[in-house]
């Protein structure tokens, strides 16, 4: 008889997916493979969080056409400051 023993790895959580895209993103302009290849997600997992990253306004992107996705972080930080000195 075998004693077999399952092991699962516990599953990521969505900010722990967002936060691990985002990591990866913090060293320029990736395309999806690249993501999926530096934080070991698959490519549908990256590609349906990366949609979730452009609705809040985290990530832009670059590049989009047919066969290649090139995305960036969104400089949140350089925008507010553009629109408070327009304000001033």
């Amino acid at each position: 008889a075998c004693e077999c023993v399952v092991i699962r790895k516990k599953r990521k959580t969505y900010p722990q997916i967002r936060q691990l895209i985002l990591d990866a993103l913090n060293a320029g302009e990736r395309t999806v493979n690249q993501i999926a290849s530096e934080t070991g997600l698959t490519w549908r997992t990256v590609d349906l969080h990366l949609i979730y990253l452009i609705g809040t306004g985290k990530i832009e992107p670059v590049f989009v056409s047919s066969y290649v996705k090139i995305y960036r972080k969104k400089e949140v930080e350089k925008d507010v400051r553009l629109r408070l000195r327009r304000s001033a």
